[in-house]
């Protein structure tokens, strides 16, 4: 009873009630004339119109959701007339997914139309700067004045109010008041009124009025002072103003009136003491009035005393500029001087440096917390040592460097080559109880890295030298040699030595100081080196605030020899706490810099004859010559001994060529750019630009840099002590070039780079520059990496020039012209991480036990999506498993300095022989196609079915048709006669005309490159790259030294067996795992036909994981009409591996295939990646699942390559299936290796047995 009950007749009473609404608005209208025309249907209208403008864009209705749905259903559902439910399901997720993507477009396209005016937006840089300038005020109101959005307080910026006065009115006003001044003025006549306020008395011949200078004759008009009321303030403004009144006064003062002057002043000083007395007396007679009134009442009178004084200052000023004038006029020195214009507009020079260097105002943070005991170390040096200590630059700056170090955790340390900080900096630290075992604080050794073995080793002994009885605590230690012990304290290493070490113990806990030298050059190591020490500084710091005795903090200091320190000072990543920089200015003196007028092509034949030169005709002084590697300082040693012997010459000679070989073990040592001994890079002659305008004369003898030249019969040329200096060479022979030449001689050092930054020479006065380097470069076309010689960054030039100016003044001879320089060279080198490939970046930190790569604090970050499409193609080739930890593959993958992909293809290129014929392939591949185009050739191609006939060319004359027809016929039998190894491989062509090269005789390869329509620049870059690659490959898995020769005998290999010829196939698709293509027909049988008339070119093919599309023909691509495939006459392999996808003008996509592929070959290549995946073990038809043990079991899957069944985005398809061998890993099976069929039958009939 108490519930509520619907009547039943509810819903009828409803209806009459919205009958009794209509019915009312009937009646109304009679009352409401206007509204006759009142339309429910148009307000409704307008109530659904949609607002264009709107912010909030309204769904789609339920309605047309249906109805989009219903015909995308349609559209894509399976002709099959009975679907199963999980198709059904999948198709309505797809109707979904679609729907959403349809919607989604929609809001983009309406976000794309909707429009901001930005003009009045303002940058957040000057957010919280405080109000607008004038200027900004004004600009900002006229643009809103001109978009007719004005309000008052625009009227009032933009306009100004001004009263209208009646020129009558003002007119008769002021001639009333120029009356009145001349009655009161006796002997003045108004015609001749003066325009400027002052009044010439000199006398009449003088151009005056007569009155002379004498102010006898002028009106004294005494002011009088009003009684005023002061304060203390006001009293003593007055003083101070009357002080300055006196001293203008005085500078219009002649010497005869001087007295009465004064006299006057001191009378109007007496009558303005005598007033302020009397005022001073008035203000305490009047102290109790009010402080409102006697406010107002000063300024009023303030206000009429500047209006006088301001008066005053105008006539001495007037009075000041007429004497000026007519002073100059007297002197004759009244002109006005113009200076001429400028013929060339000079643009003033802007350098990157000079802008923003990273450097702040030297302001080192004091930790005020610090409870640091004093602790000293006691280092008795020879005399002589401390003497050269004392003159380094960096000697001076101990106490600030050493405060900075025990305030901060990390310290940035800036100071030129040859300041002294490599040696000295440890020096500072050890004296002040670093690397101390007694030491409360730091008791851990100091560790100080160098991106090169020859400055660890130089830099250690001379360290060890300098510190005097402390010596033994010094040493160094490399991957191959060492020489550290217990008592080592301070211990200089190459980075590469540290990273290693913090691979086993991160935090260094052996360690109290790093010191990371050299960090200007950004090396690979280096880079990954301190993001590393960045983390663990501050971990250390952690576990110290915790555990003051038990742990204890670790010091960074980073050095470089270049003021761009930015990565490392503004780096928030890498440092949250900005570390202070300390500048630390070198010793230089003036060094001239000398271009060449032309670059010549050859630099070392350049390099020899300016040495020469130098020893010939300059004073005595050591020469320093930069080369690029170790083979080109041989050569230039060699040549400079025989030009000027000395009485060792020969021996000398002798000593070279046999201190080349250095014995090294490969798994120790790590391989510098300098010790690779060739190029890839081919510079031709021809195209080569040396950047210079030739004047048509070229005369040596006016020569820069030979002012101080002396004469050859004065002075007797002495024999010249030549050097060389490069990474492999011992240890003694380069210590030597630290040694005095032998009497009447002179020392010339032939050095690479290492002699730029790394090393100081001392006594070194002439420079001669070639200007290159020999570097590691990354083309991310081909990606492959490789050594080339390239020119040098401006700052490596500076660094190079300032080696001659560090004892005295010096020269630097640069073998380049200056327009060459400021045109080809960079500010800066980037940096190693740059130009690496990103893919090999994360390999390396990688095997460096370095997993979160995406989050780690690079100085120079790469591309974060780069970084993970890197990692993918990484699990994709196995070197990387599914927790993205490296695997054992990868581990040696990451020795070879290449791209992954070819380093994948080189490690199993050891089975069955095929080492020789991997390193062509990824040589051929690396550099190009060999073969001449036959555009390029003029023959062109023949017209297909695609071309229309009127392309033709029909001008040619009968004879120059046949000429292309023969040429024709000799080009396509020159290329058929490569293509017997196999019909359907590309890349097996390139390796037959690469190793049919080798067997040229010298005499004959131009011949043999005409004849087949070869390029030989390629050739060429092939056969160098070979060389290169059998050289890192040996010093890296044999174990040789690293000093490998490669000898061209050594590239020649035999034609290969069927057996090789099907393991390089799956070698090659090793490499390009992710890069296969299926035929389109195979795949997706109904929406691709192909007939015998389809041509070979037109055959679709769908790369693995393409992003599936509503039509499938947009997933196409073909076949290139070069490959050896589009000639078969049958059609194509079902799979393809390819090296890269182009885009022709046609808009097709074309498909660089490289080889075929078998089913079975497929999936035994992919299954160490994540590209293969298994179905569940198959019953029936004769197979079966045969249980071994428990745990394992022998069963028949069918492997999937590519997406997942369950993707739904991406392409993948099904294999063959294949017999396996499982096991029960934590509850699920798992395939750990493929059987033969001949392991699983034989299994079976052991089980019916």
């Amino acid at each position: 009873m108490g519930t509520y009950r619907k009547r039943f007749n509810e819903k009828a009473r409803a209806g009459q009630v919205a009958k009794q609404k209509i019915l009312k608005r009937i009646r109304n209208k009679q009352f409401l004339r206007h509204a006759e025309d009142y339309d429910d249907s148009k307000v409704e209208e307008v109530e659904n119109a949609k607002d264009t403008n709107a912010e909030l864009l309204n769904p789609m209705t339920e309605e047309e959701k249906k109805v989009k749905k219903r015909k995308l259903q349609e559209l894509f559902a399976p002709k099959e007339s009975k679907i199963s439910r999980l198709k059904k399901k999948r198709l309505d997720k797809f109707v979904e997914h679609q729907l959403d993507r349809e919607e989604k477009k929609a809001i983009l396209e309406k976000l794309q139309e909707y429009k901001v005016d930005t003009s009045l937006m303002t940058s957040l840089k000057n957010l919280g700067h405080g109000r607008q300038t004038k200027k900004q005020e004004f600009q900002e109101a006229l643009s809103l004045e001109k978009q007719g959005r004005s309000d008052n307080r625009i009227q009032e910026i933009l306009y100004e109010k001004v009263q209208q006065r009646d020129w009558n009115r003002e007119n008769e006003r002021m001639s009333s008041q120029s009356d009145e001044t001349d009655n009161e003025e006796d002997g003045w006549d108004t015609a001749d009124k003066n325009k400027s306020s002052f009044i010439d008395l000199r006398p009449v011949k003088n151009g005056g009025t007569g009155f002379g200078f004498g102010f006898a004759n002028a009106k004294v008009v005494t002011r009088k002072v009003p009684k005023r009321k002061y304060n203390w303030k006001q009293r003593v403004e007055l003083q101070e103003r009357r002080k300055q009144d006196a001293g203008d006064e005085m500078d219009f003062l002649s010497s005869t009136d001087e007295a009465e002057s004064l006299s006057s002043n001191e009378s109007v000083t007496n009558e303005a003491d005598k007033n302020t007395s009397e005022a001073e007396s008035q203000y305490i007679e009047n102290s109790d009035s009010s402080e409102d009134n006697e406010v107002d009442d000063s300024e009023d009178e303030a206000s009429e005393e500047d209006k006088e004084e301001v008066s005053q200052v105008s006539i001495a000023a007037d009075f000041k500029e007429w004497a000026n004038k007519e002073i100059k006029k007297i002197e004759g020195t009244n002109k006005e001087y113009v200076m001429p214009p400028l013929k060339t507009l000079l643009q003033p020079v802007i350098r990157e440096e000079d802008l923003d260097d990273g450097l702040i105002e030297t302001q080192v943070p004091i930790d005020e917390n610090s409870q640091r005991k004093a602790f000293f170390v006691d280092v008795k040096r020879p005399e002589e040592v401390n003497s050269v200590r004392m003159q380094l630059p960096v000697f001076g700056e101990e106490h600030k460097i050493m405060e900075a170090i025990h305030h901060n955790d990390v310290v940035i340390i800036c100071g030129a080559t040859g300041s002294g900080k490599t040696t000295q900096v440890p020096q500072f630290l050890y004296e002040s109880g670093f690397g101390s075992e007694n030491s409360p604080d730091y008791p851990g050794m100091i560790g100080i890295t160098q991106p090169r073995r020859v400055a660890a080793v130089s830099m250690a002994k001379r360290v060890s030298i300098e510190m005097g009885d402390h010596g033994d605590k010094v040493a160094h230690q490399i991957r191959f040699d060492s020489n550290t012990g217990d008592s080592t304290r301070i211990k200089f290493m190459t980075d590469g030595v540290l990273l290693r070490e913090m691979m086993k113990d991160f935090k260094l806990t052996n360690y109290s100081s790093i010191i990371i030298d050299e960090a200007h050059e950004r090396n690979i190591n280096t880079d990954i080196l301190i993001g590393m020490l960045s983390r663990c500084v501050r971990l250390r710091a952690k576990e110290h605030a915790k555990d003051l005795k038990s742990h204890k903090k670790l010091k960074l200091i980073i050095m470089s020899a270049t003021l761009r320190v930015s990565d490392f000072s503004e780096n928030t990543a890498l440092f949250p706490v900005v570390p202070p920089v300390l500048n630390v200015e070198a010793r230089q003196y003036p060094v001239s810099i000398h271009f060449n007028r032309k670059t010549n092509y050859d630099y070392m034949e350049e390099a020899f004859k300016k040495t020469c030169k130098i020893h010939r005709k300059l004073p005595p002084g050591t020469i320093l010559v930069f080369l690029t590697g170790q083979q080109e300082i041989t050569q230039m040693v060699k040549k400079l001994r025989q030009e000027f012997p000395s009485q060792k010459g020969l021996k000398a000679n002798r000593d070279l060529s046999s201190s080349v070989a250095v014995k090294v073990n490969s798994k120790n040592a790590d391989i510098e750019a300098e010790d690779i001994d060739f190029s890839v890079k081919v510079m031709e002659k021809d195209n080569f630009d040396d950047g210079s305008i030739s004047d048509g004369d070229d005369n040596s003898s006016e020569e820069e840099g030979f002012e101080e030249a002396v004469d050859q019969i004065q002075q007797k040329i002495g024999p010249l002590h030549v050097l060389p200096l490069y990474s492999l060479l011992p240890t003694n022979e380069q210590m030597k070039v630290f040694q005095e030449a032998p009497a009447g001689s002179r020392l010339c050092i032939v050095a690479t780079n290492v002699a730029e930054t790394s090393l100081t020479i001392p006594g070194v006065k002439y420079v001669v520059d070639c200007g290159r380097c020999k570097e590691r470069k990354f083309n991310e076309v081909n990606g492959v990496q490789s050594f080339e010689i390239d020119w040098i960054s401006k700052a490596s030039a500076d660094q190079r020039s300032g080696r001659a100016g560090r004892t005295g003044p010096g020269h630097c001879y640069r073998l380049y012209s200056s327009a060459l320089f400021e045109r080809d060279f960079k500010q800066f080198s980037r940096p190693e991480i740059l130009r690496m490939p990103v893919e090999s970046v994360v390999l390396q930190m990688k095997s460096m036990a370095i997993h979160n790569v995406l989050n780690f604090p690079f100085p120079t970050p790469p591309d974060r999506k780069a970084l993970s499409t890197a990692i993918q193609l990484l699990q994709y080739l196995g070197s990387l498993d599914a927790d993205e930890k490296i695997t054992e593959d990868g581990k040696i993958m990451s020795l070879f300095p290449l791209s992954p992909r070819f380093s994948k293809l080189l490690l199993v290129s050891e089975e069955g022989g095929c080492l020789s014929y991997a390193v062509s392939i990824v040589s051929a591949l690396s550099v190009g196609d060999p073969f001449i185009k036959e555009q390029e050739l003029g023959i062109g191609n023949q017209p297909n079915h695609e071309e229309k006939l009127d392309e033709v060319d029909h001008s040619l004359s009968y004879a120059e048709k046949e000429r292309q027809k023969v040429l024709r016929t000799k080009y396509y039998k020159s290329k058929a006669q490569f293509c017997k190894l196999d019909q359907f491989s590309d890349v097996f062509r390139l390796l037959s005309v690469v190793n049919a090269f080798d067997y040229i005789p010298e005499d004959q390869k131009g011949k043999f490159l005409h004849d087949n329509f070869l390029r030989g620049k390629f050739m060429e870059e092939i056969t160098k790259l070979r060389k290169q690659l059998m050289y890192i490959i040996k010093s890296n898995t044999s174990k040789e030294n690293v000093a490998v020769v490669i000898r061209d005998e050594d590239l020649k290999s035999k034609v290969p067996s069927e057996t090789q010829l099907k393991l390089l196939k799956q070698m090659v698709c090793a490499g390009f795992v992710d890069q296969v293509a299926i035929r389109a027909d195979c795949l997706f049988p109904e929406e691709t036909t192909t007939i015998n008339k389809t041509s070979i070119i037109n055959i679709p093919y769908i790369p693995v994981l393409t992003l599936k599309t509503p039509e499938v023909s947009d997933c196409f691509v073909y076949i290139h009409p070069n490959s050896l495939l589009a000639n078969i006459g049958e059609i194509p392999p079902k799979f393809l591996v390819y090296h890269s996808l182009h885009q022709n003008n046609s808009g097709k996509t074309r498909l660089n295939a490289l080889c075929d592929i078998k089913s079975t070959p497929l999936a035994n290549i992919a299954r160490k990646g994540s590209l293969l995946t298994y179905s569940k073990p198959l019953n029936g038809q004769g197979l079966k699942i045969i249980p071994l043990t428990p745990t394992e079991r022998y069963c028949y899957v069918v492997p999937r390559f590519g997406a997942t069944l369950d993707g739904d985005l991406k392409v993948g398809w099904d294999l063959n299936p294949i017999p396996v061998h499982q096991e029960k890993v934590n509850g699920q099976w798992q395939v750990t290796k493929f059987i033969l069929s001949k392991t699983y039958k034989s299994a079976e009939k052991d089980r019916r047995r």
